[in-house]
């Protein structure tokens, strides 16, 4: 029996023949479900017999053509809802990849030694030839201008059938026309026939010259080199905003401090260095992209000529100039076809300069989504870096505060463990005897001479293992019955403490997706990543799920979300080599459930906090306070993290507008908190309760 499966990370699904399987990840496997060998045909190309639990990756569109004994033939389809990231953009994710691989034994270390980058610097894209080629191109617009107003044409001149009150000049085949057309006879009189139609000759410029092919060439390439650069300064003004935001204090809180530290160690500069340059990158980035934005206004304002609308479907014309008499003589046309050979070389040495970076043995597509989960799991080390924790094992990060936070990387997701790893003790007597000597362990205890000693919360199998070690089989008689007395006194005590202890655990899944969003696809995209997540962290028993996505874009910017109510189960957002804010927005989700972990120490650092009239104070951090709060209609408790900022700074957060300048908004309110939080109408912070959406005056407001 013939059945085939698509299989992604939510889901396994049969495939319907004629019936296309949109799912919303760029890259699935295929398996042969059935119990008989099957000769299968991808995509019209490769052919292979393939046996029961055959298996292959793929990504991107596939066709599917089944055969079976009988010749007859199945065909299946999978659409992805979501392309993966172009290779333009997944290059940088192959270069990490490659240093990952030279590093993997300790990447945290790589990364803060710089042998592995976690940032794509802005600096490539800072070139001296784009305001060569703007300069050309501001230049030439004068003259485009003239020729667009005042086109050369040629005069043709054909005949065609007009009504007779229209003719002026009548065309030499109108009588055979008339002699073979009886229906465009008006009349029949005795002195012969009354036309109602006849063959005109008509005279009409045409503007579809080889020179006006050229310039419409021109005016279309114009467009897409400015197109092409506004988009990439747009991003890379994106990024300086969010490398200058971050060395902005907010009168020197302990968050910013921390972040600017961060900058510093990804950047390989010191903050004070780093602000400098990248704000003189950002005033050059500004000029350039006002320049490239004004000249995108000017040339679409070309494209409404009768010269470009006359030749909108002809074809482009490729390769050299022909030097003809209006491109030589002509002032306008020669100086517009001056701008023709930098222009095409700007383009093709673009693509050029990426054909040459992608060699034969470049990344796979699974292999790219390999590399992106490996770069979300050292981003996750470095935001726990951040935080002061230490790896203790080679998937556990310890802190001075017994906080626990395992970070597994299980290929498809990233699971996190937020574990109180404080110690409990027994005292050992005449009753409590330890079954290991001083100095041993078993599992999860060990003996000091005084105490057994353990972390985690036990279960019944641990427990009933280390009592067991009081039993010898070659023990008999007194010496059995005593064992057996010490084995049952550990075990009840254990049993005791255990049911006695309270710990808080939390769980969150982070769902690496490396796919590429559009305007067409990325509101869809958050709906079904948002239900198919759902069900992700069911199967995972994690409390909250968290697609992270590649790319700092538009498209990634309006649907991040973080979910910060707890009714919102799942959010969105980037974690990017083209984001300096990767690490914080994974820390800032890490200090959520830190929070609920650890009391008495700051989530920040880990160090004791203070009692203080405006809450618990860490010295270490400064400014920072730990508040606790409890709501006053669900009678909730929560935890919100406090800095002193002055009024001017909120006043600034105030101002601010998220669709205008998103990487801005992020970074001076989304980060300042770990609670959903509003500045309300008299210029107060307040933290909301996270059982509830829009509810001021149900908040705490901060005096």
């Amino acid at each position: 029996m013939i059945k085939l499966l698509c299989s992604t990370p939510f889901e396994t699904v049969e495939l319907e023949p004629g019936v296309a399987f949109r799912p919303f990840v760029p890259i699935y496997a295929i398996k042969n479900g059935g119990d008989e060998e099957a000769l299968i045909v991808i995509d019209g190309e490769t052919s292979v017999k393939a046996a029961p639990g055959w298996t292959i990756n793929k990504s991107g569109e596939t066709d599917i053509t089944i055969f079976n004994e009988g010749n007859s033939s199945y065909s299946f389809s999978i659409r992805p809802g979501v392309e993966i990231v172009s290779l333009k953009s997944g290059l940088t994710y192959e270069e990490f990849y490659e240093q990952y691989e030279a590093n993997k034994e300790d990447p945290l270390k790589a990364v803060l030694e710089r042998e592995i980058l976690i940032y794509a610097l802005p600096e490539p894209e800072m070139k001296d030839d784009i305001s060569i080629i703007l300069a050309k191109i501001k230049e030439a617009y004068p003259h485009f201008k003239a020729i667009c107003s005042k086109a050369r044409s040629h005069l043709k001149s054909i005949n065609e059938i007009r009504p007779i009150e229209t003719v002026k000049r009548i065309g030499h085949e109108s009588i055979p026309y008339l002699a073979a057309h009886s229906e465009d006879w008006l009349a029949r009189t005795a002195s012969g026939l009354k036309p109602s139609r006849l063959y005109s000759r008509v005279e009409e410029d045409d503007y579809q010259i080889y020179e006006n092919r050229v310039i419409k060439t021109m005016i279309d390439d114009v467009l897409t080199y400015l197109r092409r650069k506004s988009r990439e300064m747009n991003n890379l003004e994106e990024q300086l905003d969010q490398i200058l935001d971050s060395n902005v204090n907010m009168d020197s809180s302990g968050f910013d401090v921390s972040h600017q530290i961060c900058i510093s160690k990804i950047l390989g500069k010191d903050s004070y260095e780093s602000f400098n340059n990248e704000a003189k990158k950002r005033e050059r980035t500004e000029e350039q992209l006002t320049q490239i934005r004004r000249l995108q206004r000017l040339f679409e304002e070309l494209k409404r000529s009768r010269l470009y609308k006359s030749n909108y479907k002809s074809r482009r014309v490729r390769g050299a100039l022909l030097q003809t008499n209006i491109l030589l003589m002509d002032k306008h046309y020669h100086q517009a076809s001056m701008l023709w050979k930098p222009l095409r070389d700007a383009l093709v040495r673009e693509d050029t300069e990426l054909k040459e970076r992608i060699s034969d043995n470049h990344l796979s597509a699974e292999e790219a989504q390999d590399s992106y989960n490996q770069y979300c799991a050292v981003m996750c080390s470095f935001a726990l870096d951040s935080l002061g924790f230490h790896r203790s094992s080679a998937n556990e990060y310890d802190r001075q505060d017994d906080v626990r936070i395992s970070v597994k990387n299980e290929g498809e997701s990233i699971i996190i463990d937020f574990i109180d790893n404080r110690m409990n003790s027994l005292l050992t007597d005449t009753e409590i005897v330890s079954p290991i000597q001083q100095g041993e362990s078993f599992g999860p205890f060990s003996y000091d001479g005084e105490k057994i000693i353990w972390r985690q919360r036990l279960d019944e199998k641990t427990i009933q293992g280390f009592s067991d070690l009081h039993r010898h089989k070659k023990s008999t008689g007194a010496e059995k019955k005593k064992e057996l007395q010490n084995k049952q006194a550990l075990y009840d005590k254990l049993v005791e403490l255990n049911k006695q202890t309270v710990r808080e655990s939390h769980r969150i899944l982070l769902f690496p997706s490396f796919c590429e969003l559009s305007d067409v696809n990325d509101v869809e995209y958050r709906t079904q990543m948002q239900k198919e997540m759902q069900k992700l962290c069911k199967i995972k028993k994690a409390e909250k799920g968290f697609v992270l996505m590649p790319l700092y874009e538009k498209n990634q910017r309006e649907i991040t979300e973080y979910a910060f109510f707890q009714d919102e189960k799942i959010g969105l957002f980037p974690v990017s080599m083209y984001d300096i804010n990767s690490y914080r927005r994974l820390r800032n989700i890490f200090l959520r459930y830190i929070t609920q972990v650890t009391v008495k120490h700051c989530p920040c650092c880990g160090e004791q906090l203070y009692k203080s009239k405006d809450g618990d104070n860490c010295r270490s951090c400064g400014n920072i306070y730990v508040r606790r709060e409890k709501c006053k209609v669900c009678h909730r408790d929560y935890s919100y993290i406090w800095s002193d900022i002055s009024e001017k700074a909120i006043h600034e957060i105030a101002s601010l507008e998220k669709e205008n300048n998103h990487a801005r908004f992020d970074s001076r309110f989304q980060y300042r908190n770990i609670m959903p939080m509003i500045i309300s109408e008299d210029n107060k912070i307040l933290a909301l309760c996270p059982w509830h959406h829009d509810a001021p005056s149900q908040a705490s407001k901060q005096e």
